[in-house]
């Protein structure tokens, strides 16, 4: 996770390809929010992101409801690649696949 300003200009990249993860507090609770490494502007990184909020969740205790509570997906998009790109539909089918749900996801375009 790049963590500093000088992280990323050694690596010749853009910052949010390289991801970032921070805790935030916010109204008293800590948020840990996280962006997943995207090496490009495509999609691909639809299915990964899912894959590490269902990881997260697996970690959480409670039922499978409470656990998606707790950690949400949210992706965003631009405006061309979401209609583009099989990966998104493909991503979005696996809403109801067991061991696969993540309870739902945010979709930011």
């Amino acid at each position: 996770h790049v963590t500093s300003d000088d992280s990323f200009d050694e690596t010749g990249d853009v910052k949010y390809h390289l991801g970032y993860g921070r805790i935030a507090t916010v109204g008293g609770r800590d948020i840990e929010l996280r962006l997943v490494p995207n090496p490009s502007h495509l999609e691909a990184v639809n299915p990964l992101v899912y894959g590490v909020v269902r990881a997260r969740q697996d970690e959480l205790e409670g039922d499978e409801e409470a656990r998606q509570r707790q950690a949400l997906p949210v992706v965003i998009h631009g405006d061309a690649a979401i209609a583009g790109q099989g990966v998104v539909y493909e991503s979005i089918q696996l809403h109801d696949l067991h061991n696969y749900s993540v309870g739902g996801v945010v979709h930011d375009v």
